[in-house]
């Protein structure tokens, strides 16, 4: 696989993923990365990820992602945290935001056409830490240098805009977009998720 090959397996790959294939979007993002110089082992992985979507061609994509409603995913994200975060609580806390930021629109929305009632959007954690912080609006030493405006989920909650549950990291199907799974727990997400993916994994 020369490199224009691999570059148009890759971009056909991403547009396949958009908006309907979340299940190979930490693989695509890894293998993205070398578009320019490509080596043996990302040409492998590419292989790899082709053959996997080509043994799931007939699955669906029913749910999946960050923010859903009435059982169907409305938007889904998988990228890299722009800032540096000293800690995972910090990193948590970040990216809990900006699930929060990408909820208030829709909510909105349908809440104004009359499909939702003016209930708070429910976002689930992994992270203990990151639940306290959320809920303590007092700084400590070691969250005292966060910026401000990651404090936004606070206000949220605090204005029964937005709620905030536990659920334990083996069920937490926002990792299915943020890091490679052994296939158990790989294939349990997607069930979680009724991606309709079951053979291969």
């Amino acid at each position: 696989m020369a490199s224009a090959p691999y570059w148009s397996s890759v971009r056909s790959l991403i547009y396949g993923m958009l908006d309907t294939r979340l299940d190979f979007a930490v693989s695509l993002g890894s293998v993205s990365q070398f578009m320019a110089n490509p080596g043996p082992g990302h040409r492998q992985a590419v292989k790899c990820i082709l053959h996997y979507v080509s043994g799931t061609l007939n699955a669906v994509l029913e749910l999946g992602g960050s923010f859903s409603t009435a059982q169907t995913w409305k938007a889904w994200q998988s990228k890299r945290q722009p800032t540096v975060a000293l800690s995972s609580t910090e990193a948590e806390y970040m990216a809990l935001i900006q699930a929060c930021k990408e909820a208030i629109w829709p909510r909105q929305l349908l809440i104004e056409l009359g499909y939702l009632e003016r209930l708070p959007c429910k976002s689930y954690e992994d992270n203990q830490g990151c639940i306290a912080l959320t809920r303590n609006p007092t700084s400590h030493n070691r969250t005292e240098h966060i910026n401000i405006r990651y404090h936004f989920i606070r206000e949220t909650i605090a204005n029964q805009h937005g709620d905030l549950d536990y659920c334990p990291t083996k069920d937490m199907a926002a990792d299915l977009l943020t890091k490679p799974l052994p296939s158990p727990q790989f294939a349990k997400l997607c069930e979680k998720l009724d991606l309709g993916i079951k053979s291969v994994v």
